[in-house]
């Protein structure tokens, strides 16, 4: 059986050497295009979901809100089954935070807002999700969940990045299935134009066959193993590219 396929894929490569080369080539490279965009649509996301795990819900507290409003919000968030955890950053602290982050800029900057305005900054509750809750969608919807809630007087969780990061993966996902069908259909017309020429060049051979009774299994055989060993040595070839890039 191996004697037979070394036989017929040398006298293959031997008569019609620049078809299967050309053909293999073309495979080659059309299945390291696809798996190329595969890979790079596969990287990105990774890429956005670990930025993704950096995603916290802030809900900002009402100056004039009651303590049976925290609670209130406390015990809602308690019982959320998409909270990981949550911490109620109070004025003072949002003061000081700010303070921290700023004084680079001078040390006079806050108390100068201050002597103005007093302490602006509000009391938030910084709301940890759980991963499998950090989609987009869900983390709206629990943004719309504490925006109704008494006290509440806002809600911040990154709403443009959110809405940016859907985008871009719906795009990049779209383009890679559309640049891959495209590769696609053209694989398929140089393997079906290979194959034409293959059965051209060799309509003699074949007819002869054919009278000295040979039977259509028989004939098929070269054509699929010639294929075969053109679809491999393009799959580890094409692997190749794409360790090298």
């Amino acid at each position: 059986m191996i004697s037979e396929i070394t036989s017929i894929l040398k006298r293959s490569w031997m008569s019609h050497f620049w078809i299967n080369f050309a053909t293999t080539c073309v495979l080659a490279l059309s299945f390291g295009i696809i798996s190329g965009a595969i890979l790079f649509s596969n990287n990105i996301s990774r890429l956005f979901t670990v930025w993704g795990e950096e995603i916290q819900v802030t809900a900002y507290v009402q100056d004039n809100a009651t303590l049976n409003q925290k609670k209130e919000i406390e015990n809602s968030l308690k019982s959320m089954e998409s909270v990981s955890h949550f911490e109620l950053i109070d004025k003072k602290s949002a003061e000081e935070s700010f303070e921290r982050s700023l004084k680079g800029y001078g040390p006079h900057f806050l108390n100068s807002l201050k002597a103005d305005v007093g302490n602006p900054f509000p009391a938030s509750y910084q709301v940890q999700l759980k991963s499998q809750f950090k989609q987009p969608e869900k983390v709206e919807e629990l943004a719309k969940k504490l925006q109704v809630m008494g006290g509440v007087e806002d809600v911040s969780y990154g709403q443009e990045w959110v809405k940016n990061y859907t985008l871009f993966m719906r795009f990049t996902r779209g383009l890679s299935l559309a640049f891959g069908l495209v590769i696609f259909i053209s694989c398929l017309f140089t393997v079906s134009n290979s194959i034409q020429a293959s059965l051209n060049s060799r309509r003699e051979e074949i007819e002869i066959l054919e009278l000295i009774g040979a039977t259509a299994a028989h004939i098929r055989r070269p054509f699929l193993i010639e294929g075969a060993f053109q679809g491999l040595t393009a799959a580890f070839l094409s692997l190749g590219i794409l360790g090298i890039v």
